[in-house]
């Protein structure tokens, strides 16, 4: 009606979540505080009671929950050009003491950086626990930060089992566990964000969409989404749950994604795309490194900061995860965040990567 509003067709199978989500082919998404209005009435104030609620067969739905109001950013989980992962904090001796990490995360935040990516199995559980304590050092900025975490992969040395294998666990009391117990390490009481790290074959559907529910409504998780997951394990959760994102290897280094029509499906989802390893794990090529290198000198910009602008042209505008702690890495990114690439461009660092021409 060009106020926001939408009249949407569903089946009489239709169901609503606990948010009012209406999960029909496709699900809808909406930040951490949705307005949703059915025939008048405000979902977001419903209780849990109306989860599996059938609905009527037309519905008018506005989602208040972006900016603007458009929906243009309706799902992005970060607003910021880029997010921090601490998989290798323990490995920065300038870091290792609290008082020193709590000035880093206090310039990252001056710097526009909120969001810190982690996991439960990220140095055994010590990353979490390292950053936990110097969060605790000045408790006010908590609410200045985005914590996201993920779990589900078990090391062989956690294995309790006779045979010490490394595996994934999606049972409800163990996501419930990992994630009391990233809580308790990081001394908080909410995760901004939780991620499943791993797909598990394994996976049962309700289960992990009970226990994933019950931690969202108990308030120790604020918004889902999954890791290394395919578009077809991101259909299948979204029906149960409102998936927010997917954290997946994306880089010149690694660009399937980019042409095998994953990116724009997960764009049409909703389905917002944060990047690992962006910079392909140190890992490009001579014959990329040189393109780069070529491309930054006529846009006079660093090898890093072009291969960033390659990947935030892509659908949906992935944000990338830095692994690098160094702050003179974290600075170059930052200033390069602007940089933009032209078509040619960018699939000239696209052939260059791939070793050959489009066809």
């Amino acid at each position: 009606t060009g106020q926001g509003f939408c009249r949407v067709g569903f089946s009489p199978q239709s169901k609503l979540n606990h948010k009012g989500a209406v999960f029909a082919k496709s699900s809808l998404f909406w930040g951490d505080s949705p307005s949703v209005a059915i025939r008048g009435q405000n979902l977001a104030s419903w209780d849990r009671s109306v989860h599996d609620l059938p609905v009527a067969a037309s519905l008018s739905l506005r989602l208040a929950s972006s900016p603007d109001e458009t929906g243009d950013h309706l799902n992005k989980v970060v607003e910021q050009p880029l997010l921090l992962g601490m998989m290798r904090l323990m490995q920065y001796p300038e870091l290792a003491q609290p008082q020193a990490l709590l000035g880093f995360i206090e310039r990252c935040v001056e710097r526009g950086l909120s969001g810190f990516d982690h996991a439960d199995i990220y140095g055994a559980g010590e990353c979490e626990a390292h950053f936990g304590a110097a969060l605790q050092l000045r408790p006010a900025l908590r609410e200045q930060v985005q914590l996201i975490g993920k779990a589900d992969i078990v090391p062989a040395a956690q294995d309790s089992s006779r045979w010490q294998v490394k595996h994934y666990n999606t049972r409800a009391d163990y996501l419930t566990q990992a994630v009391e117990g990233s809580l308790k390490r990081l001394g908080v009481e909410r995760l901004d964000g939780f991620l499943l790290h791993r797909p598990d074959p394994l996976l049962r559907v309700d289960e992990v969409a009970r226990a994933l529910d019950d931690l969202v409504g108990s308030g120790k998780i604020g918004w889902l989404g999954v890791s290394n997951a395919e578009l077809l394990h991101c259909q299948t959760l979204a029906r149960e749950l409102p998936l927010r994102c997917n954290q997946i290897e994306l880089s010149l280094q690694a660009q399937d994604a980019a042409w095998d029509g994953r990116l724009h499906a997960m764009e049409s989802e909703g389905v917002h795309v944060l990047a690992w390893s962006p910079m392909g794990g140190g890992r490009f090529g001579p014959e990329l490194l040189r393109a780069l290198d070529e491309v930054g000198a006529a846009l006079n910009a660093t090898a890093n900061q072009v291969a960033l602008a390659w990947l935030r042209k892509l659908p949906g505008k992935p944000v990338p995860i830095l692994g690098s702690l160094r702050w003179e890495r974290i600075e170059e990114a930052l200033l390069g965040a602007e940089l933009q690439l032209d078509t040619q461009t960018w699939f000239y660092l696209a052939q260059a990567a791939r070793g050959h021409e489009v066809a």
